[in-house]
């Protein structure tokens, strides 16, 4: 278990319930695999070495009402990925971005362990999430079922990402993913506000 006392209480104690919830889930998921080499580790690259473009997305709807999750994704996003990996974790907001949400999201990243680099991080609005691809979602919509599917997936695909992008060449060849509408992420993203507003209609009552 790792130590948080660089954090706020809540922040910790936040930190600690995540630990002991998912690092099961994140070892079983960091384990080698049978017949798959672990993917090299990645440097920083050199002055006129060429950078594959950042063109993987895993998407993270929220409003920032509960920070569990995007934190939970945003820690094995930290962790299973290099920071040159050619991916980027979308927080999807409901809105247009502010200057709010880009507080919210400093607050995650600050949250992490002091020093640690990461990978891309970007904050979208759903109608512009809607409108590229994502290799995994994670959109929280009051079924602990299907949140806790999503995780797994969103784990596994990063997992699975690291290992494709460790290899320059492998990466730089593969096909990129085509950007467009996304109606199935409109869907969910969909459900996401029609859960918020039937939570927000049982709170009022």
């Amino acid at each position: 278990m790792r130590s948080y006392q660089h954090l706020p209480a809540e922040q910790r104690r936040l930190a600690a319930e995540i630990d002991a919830i998912f690092e099961p889930l994140l070892g079983a998921v960091n384990a080698p695999v049978t017949g798959m080499p672990p993917a090299p580790a990645r440097s920083a690259p050199h002055a006129g070495e060429e950078v594959i473009p950042r063109h993987y997305r895993v998407v993270v709807a929220t409003d920032w009402t509960a920070a569990t999750v995007p934190f939970l994704v945003l820690r094995a996003f930290t962790r299973i990925l290099p920071p040159h990996a050619p991916v980027d974790l979308v927080f999807a907001v409901p809105h247009i971005p502010t200057r709010r949400d880009l507080a919210a999201a400093a607050l995650l990243r600050d949250s992490l362990e002091p020093g640690t680099r990461h990978a891309g991080i970007t904050i979208e609005s759903f109608e512009d999430a809607c409108g590229k691809h994502a290799c995994a979602s994670v959109v929280p919509t009051g079924d602990p079922d299907i949140l806790l599917r999503d995780v797994v997936t969103a784990i596994t695909v990063l997992h699975d990402l690291a290992r494709l992008t460790g290899d320059r060449p492998a990466s730089g060849a593969g096909p990129v993913p085509a950007d467009g509408p996304n109606p199935r992420l409109r869907r969910r993203l969909d459900a996401f506000l029609a859960a918020g507003q039937a939570g927000q209609a049982d709170r009022a009552r």
